[in-house]
């Protein structure tokens, strides 16, 4: 079994909260376990972009704490930086959908704009981890 396999699987059993128990009453190596799967699959389905429309905030805000605990602290610093391209990280998945769209707006000429294509960026965590 491939790891990929390995991990969804993981993900929709018995064995993990994820996906069934709240983000913010998981144990700490539960919202590890969690963070990491979510930014996983969803930056690798959709990109970043995906990720911030799709993901709760506390989720995204948590990503590069459980990077850095499984030891990704590249893949961490990438996660942060796309996270500067909407920061204020908004609470809400509408306010996230609206700083996303306002990226693209004819007219907008801050340094955001510049980094709007990482968005679409996919990454792995072997990839990430690998250049830790």
């Amino acid at each position: 079994m491939d790891k990929n396999t390995f991990l969804i699987d993981l993900s929709e059993s018995d064995r993990t909260d994820f996906g069934r128990v709240d983000f913010d009453q998981q144990p700490e190596v539960q919202k590890v376990f969690s963070a990491t799967w979510e930014l996983e699959s969803q930056v690798n389905n959709g990109g970043f972009d995906q990720y911030f429309r799709n993901s709760e905030s506390a989720v995204i805000a948590y990503a590069p704490v459980a990077l850095r605990t499984i030891g990704a602290a590249t893949c961490a610093a990438i996660v942060e930086r796309a996270i500067e391209t909407i920061a204020p990280l908004p609470p809400t998945q509408d306010g996230r959908d609206d700083a996303l769209d306002a990226l693209g707006r004819p007219g907008r000429t801050d340094s955001r704009l510049s980094i709007q294509s990482s968005l679409r960026t996919r990454i792995t965590l072997q990839n990430c981890c690998s250049g830790s």
